[in-house]
């Protein structure tokens, strides 16, 4: 089942670690966003891009999904060019500012995919439960293959029949 959240932003930013200090980020919508350096739960600092999305709290673990267009998110808002290296995405959910574990998630392909061109598809990802009434946050992680490929998603046999068509 696919909850209904609802995304209201969608902050695109690249994943640049600075040993000191903070660094900008322009994200999509127009906002300015500072971050600081710090280390995640999961080992982040190898993917060079991620954007944030928010999700409607849900009181049972439930899926959602975004649709995603890398190749839009690559050339137009990161200016970046370079073919999307689909085993690096992955979704975590954000807490005080930092990623935590990857959580279980499947990458459905538009018709026509192409990893330079059109690198566009529906991203369902498991939300945990939340008692919070606020919006909870996830960050989708992505590389492009030129940055070092990355390993497949391995999923357990309970959730990878949920992605059979």
């Amino acid at each position: 089942m696919i909850s209904g959240g609802i995304r209201k932003g969608l902050e695109v930013m690249k994943n640049v670690f600075v040993s000191k200090g903070s660094f900008l980020l322009l994200c999509t919508v127009g906002f300015l966003y500072v971050m600081p350096n710090r280390a995640f739960a999961q080992d982040w600092k190898t993917w060079h891009y991620y954007a944030n999305i928010s999700v409607e709290p849900q009181a049972d673990p439930s899926y959602d999904a975004v649709y995603t267009d890398f190749s839009r998110l690559l050339s137009h808002d990161l200016h970046q060019d370079g073919a999307l290296d689909e085993n690096s995405i992955r979704v975590a959910p954000v807490v005080d500012g930092k990623a935590g574990d990857a959580v279980p998630m499947n990458f459905v392909k538009d018709n026509g995919f192409n990893e330079t061109d059109n690198a566009a598809g529906t991203i369902v990802f498991l939300v945990a439960p939340s008692s919070k009434a606020d919006e909870v946050t996830y960050r989708v992680f992505f590389d492009t293959k030129s940055n070092g490929p990355k390993p497949a998603v391995k999923g357990d046999d309970d959730s990878s029949t949920c992605w059979r068509k």
